[in-house]
């Protein structure tokens, strides 16, 4: 038996790197997965791969920073699936500049993406999982826990997201929904990020929730030592 077989799954940014890797992970273990991104083409490309492994899927466009779009994606599955079982939000953009070097509208951006992104999913797939329970997937960044390189906005995104994952998952812990958070540096594999949130995703973790797993190859252990 597969790790998240008959799972309904959806994995926004699932159309390049992590994004992929995860929708590519969870359809391997048995989920149905939908796709969401805003690039349809890359977006059928993923589905594309999981189809020739053997596993299934759809390819959904949708910008997930507008609430109409993503109300209509969740809409869909709530009258295809009449429910969720894990919903994993992958999207992250990134300055690479400091405070001073930072413009408004980059700033604008990562908060965007980074935060009100995985809110408004999050919004939308909640009363989807209220029935039998689900997991949350945020995947946030080492910026907010140590410094990572010059890159403001998504120090600042990154740090809000995390905490929006705590309390998130203390508000719905007695609804049986779990929201949890993996923080890889920009080194950190697609394979490893994917393993990580696959653990989440999974029944093996039906106890953990409000937990930030970094994935970071000890790097974070090595901050200040010699």
């Amino acid at each position: 038996m597969k790790r998240l077989d008959a799972k309904i799954a959806v994995v926004t940014g699932a159309g390049a790197g992590w994004g992929r890797q995860l929708a590519v992970t969870f359809a391997r273990e048995g989920a149905y997965v939908v796709c969401v991104d805003a690039d349809q083409t890359a977006n059928e490309e993923t589905v594309e791969v999981i189809a020739e492994a053997g596993g299934a899927a759809e390819a959904v466009c949708a910008d997930v920073t507008y609430d109409e779009e993503l109300a209509t994606v969740f809409g869909r599955i709530a009258d295809e699936h009449d429910r969720l079982d894990v919903l994993a939000n992958t999207l992250c953009s990134t300055g690479g500049a400091d405070v001073v070097g930072t413009s408004e509208d980059e700033w604008d951006l990562a908060m965007a993406i980074n935060v009100t992104g995985p809110f408004l999913a999050m919004k939308h797939a909640v009363p989807l999982m209220r029935r039998a329970g689900g997991s949350i997937i945020n995947i946030s960044a080492v910026a907010p826990v140590r410094y990572d390189g010059p890159d403001a906005g998504l120090a600042a995104s990154k740090a809000a997201l995390n905490h929006l994952t705590r309390v998130t998952a203390a508000e719905y812990a007695s609804q049986q929904i779990r929201v949890n958070a993996v923080i890889p540096d920009r080194c950190a594999p697609a394979s490893d990020v994917a393993n990580a949130a696959l653990f989440f995703a999974g029944d093996t973790s039906r106890f953990v929730t409000g937990v930030g797993l970094i994935v970071d190859g000890g790097a974070t252990l090595a901050v200040g030592g010699e």
